[in-house]
């Protein structure tokens, strides 16, 4: 690896660690710019359009969110986080399919992923199979016991079904 090249990769490792810093701090626009540089380094760096993807899921542009994720995707199959994330921008634009072909393959990779299970669950709640959505959901309550969104959704599940109790 040539100098300049090692050079461009700490600049593009300490841009990453500043845009997840202000991400995480809600600075959002910063964050999204600090992304974009990179990618002005590295066009090809899966991690800057996977995050600038979970910045536009949050800020509910759902198409660019799955341009970027696919972006992503396709530079990292092998990501359960990435193959995860992309599928709940699918459930959300209603691609039940897809994002369930998505978050199967995130848990072939990670079964033991609860994110992905209970992404999972919601999907298939969205589909009205409330019987396997609740199987989902009870894997990742498993995996995770304090994951309160599966636990709710197992409730919401569970009423469609007629078990209030």
């Amino acid at each position: 690896m040539s100098v300049r090249t090692q050079s461009i990769a700490a600049q593009i490792h300490l841009k990453l660690t500043q845009a997840i810093d202000l991400q995480t701090k809600n600075n959002l626009a910063a964050a999204e710019s600090l992304y974009e540089e990179i990618l002005k380094l590295d066009p090809r760096n899966p991690d800057a359009w996977h995050l600038l993807g979970v910045l536009s899921l949050r800020s509910g542009d759902l198409d660019k969110a799955r341009t970027r994720m696919s972006k992503a995707v396709k530079l990292k199959p092998n990501d359960a986080s990435y193959l995860s994330n992309i599928g709940i921008v699918l459930k959300d634009r209603g691609e039940f399919a897809a994002s369930l072909e998505s978050l199967d393959r995130a848990l072939r990779l990670k079964p033991d992923y609860p994110k992905a299970r209970s992404t999972r669950g919601l999907t298939l709640a969205q589909l009205e199979r409330h019987e396997e959505a609740i199987a989902e959901f009870d894997r990742a309550i498993e995996l995770r016991p304090s994951y309160a969104a599966a636990h709710s959704n197992r409730g919401i599940s569970l009423q469609h079904l007629g078990r209030p109790e």
